[in-house]
């Protein structure tokens, strides 16, 4: 199988080597590599130019004026790709040299759709691997999602005590280093008349922020599988913290006061695009106390506390009308039941 390994950089001059690097040492070598930059305004291109290209000719490299943003830079790589099977790699990860070669197996089984494999932390300032007492910190071994419809990365801070060994269905993969299979992506894009010009697989409405949970939702819908692979392993300079204890509220505030404004605004925003084209009624019905208890709770706090937050509100109720296409489309192309989905939420 032909794996097509596209990198979206942007300002990735502190990353961009190693992760190349990491890209080059794989013992697997049917793969391309294809390269977007989204405006980069530092050495980022320069140095794919001088020092990537001239010696590994097969690269592919468009470069963008300005930041389309993570979905839509995306979107622009899997159309010029070519492989069977899309590695959508961060800029800041590093992969040990048999990440490819130990996950082609797995998509021998026709119904996987995406895979998840084991990613560590990464400190980018100390150039090593993150560690407590020996033990390597899990970064993530792909995404939960709880009741309340929040969505974390399974194992995320915690030091690896040998409990993610096996391969097994997970809801859905982080977008640091998802494999996805191209069928899987062609099944469930979401076509033209929704954009100006082009089908889109990520939804470019999301610009960046949750877009890989809305495709993983949209491929489980759609009644593709997703696994996890623990050979698969990885090294991540993830920006955002995670929460180690969700229901440390203490925890919550202090890990919210480190994210930018933009950030959260967008990722309010898009939470609740992604669960109005995506959830089914009768599963939410189900779910109301701890979805409500969390949209209450949460419009307290960014009241008080992040009333930047707020801006977010008018954005979705202006963008909902074309999630609600999106909607129509994605529900009138099903493959699962209401039970089907309701088992992931935890």
């Amino acid at each position: 199988m032909l794996v097509s390994i596209n990198i979206l950089t942007w300002n990735a001059q502190k990353y961009i080597r190693q992760c190349l690097n990491g890209v080059f040492s794989q013992s697997y070598d049917k793969f391309e590599i294809n390269i977007v930059d989204n405006g980069s305004k530092d050495k980022t291109v320069a140095i794919l130019k001088e020092e990537f290209l001239p010696k590994y000719k097969g690269i592919k490299l468009i470069e963008n004026k300005n930041n389309i943003g993570f979905a839509q830079g995306h979107n622009q790589l899997i159309k010029i790709s070519s492989g069977d099977l899309i590695l959508s790699l961060n800029q800041d990860l590093i992969l040990e040299k048999d990440y490819i070669k130990n996950s082609v197996p797995l998509f021998k089984d026709k119904s996987i759709g995406a895979m998840q494999g084991k990613l560590y932390r990464f400190d980018w300032d100390k150039n090593e691997i993150q560690q407590n007492e020996g033990r390597k910190i899990i970064d993530t071994t792909g995404l939960i999602i709880l009741k309340s419809r929040r969505v974390i990365n399974r194992g995320q801070g915690q030091p690896d005590l040998g409990l993610y060994e096996n391969i097994e269905e997970i809801f859905g993969v982080d977008g640091a280093a998802p494999l996805y299979r191209r069928q899987a992506l062609e099944d469930i894009k979401l076509p033209f008349i929704f954009q100006s010009l082009n089908d889109e697989y990520f939804d470019s409405d999301f610009f960046s922020y949750l877009e890989d949970v809305d495709i993983s939702w949209r491929l489980r819908l759609a009644g593709w599988k997703i696994v996890y692979n623990p050979k698969a392993i990885g090294y991540h300079g993830r920006g955002a913290k995670d929460v180690k204890n969700i229901f440390n509220l203490f925890e919550l505030f202090l890990t919210r006061k480190n994210i930018n404004s933009f950030v959260k605004k967008i990722s309010w925003r898009n939470r609740r695009l992604m669960q109005l084209k995506n959830e089914f009624v009768l599963n939410i019905l189900k779910d109301v106390p701890f979805w409500l208890i969390k949209e209450v709770l949460g419009l307290i706090y960014i009241l008080f506390f992040e009333p930047q937050t707020l801006k977010a509100i008018p954005e979705f109720f202006s963008m909902a009308p074309k999630a609600l296409k999106k909607r129509k489309y994605i529900m009138n192309n099903l493959k699962v039941k209401p039970q089907d989905i309701r088992q992931w939420f935890q």
